[in-house]
């Protein structure tokens, strides 16, 4: 008989168990053909001792390059599954979306008085665009690079968007952007430092 979701169709019609909707079962997210602004959430990721030691203010959108196409999807804060952790030189802030289908990864290194994401980590595991499209992951990352570099006490501020190519099919715009590690004192952002005029019409490549 036909194979359905991996369960053997008997003659009859009824499975040996229930057939599931692998949709309805997992979280995937559905890529959009029109670009549209994305809702900015907020981030914090607390040290040990309880101390806000990672803030960040984001809206967070995924361009996905599929069929000569651009597709995008942003990032809903209410669905963020926040994680993270801090020690003296480095820094994760770690957003997930259900079922590991979406994340976004910054890591962060304190170096002197500066502090900056040496790297960028993106994956997205949409719906397929098409009927008989194929099911694909999209991920890439950028490493041991010196973004939104900022004074430890200050915090990067850039009302534009900043765009960052993480592999040839995906990209990641965030905008607004604010970010401050390795010491966030009271939880409030330190003046914006950076206010990233070099980034501001500039796309990041690998």
């Amino acid at each position: 008989g036909a194979s359905l979701s991996g369960l053997r169709l008997q003659r009859d019609g009824s499975s040996n168990g229930p057939v599931l909707n692998p949709e309805a079962q997992f979280y995937r997210p559905v890529l959009q053909q029109s670009e549209t602004i994305p809702t900015p959430g907020s981030y914090m990721i607390r040290d040990f001792v309880g101390r806000t030691c990672i803030k960040a203010t984001m809206g967070a959108e995924f361009i996905v390059m599929e069929n000569k196409t651009s597709w995008y999807f942003n990032l809903d804060p209410s669905r963020v599954r926040l994680s993270g952790k801090c020690n003296k030189e480095e820094a994760l802030l770690s957003l997930m979306l259900p079922d590991n289908s979406t994340s976004l990864e910054f890591t962060f290194r304190k170096d002197k008085d500066y502090f900056y994401v040496t790297k960028l980590a993106a994956r997205l595991l949409p719906l397929p665009v098409c009927k008989g499209c194929p099911n694909k992951m999209y991920s890439g990352f950028l490493s041991h690079k010196m973004l939104f570099r900022t004074a430890d006490d200050q915090s990067f501020k850039c009302t534009s968007e900043s765009l960052m190519s993480v592999s040839s099919e995906l990209r990641i715009k965030l905008v607004p952007l604010q970010m401050q590690a390795f010491g966030v004192p009271n939880g409030q952002f330190g003046k914006g430092g950076s206010s990233a005029n070099n980034l501001r019409h500039h796309e990041i490549m690998q």
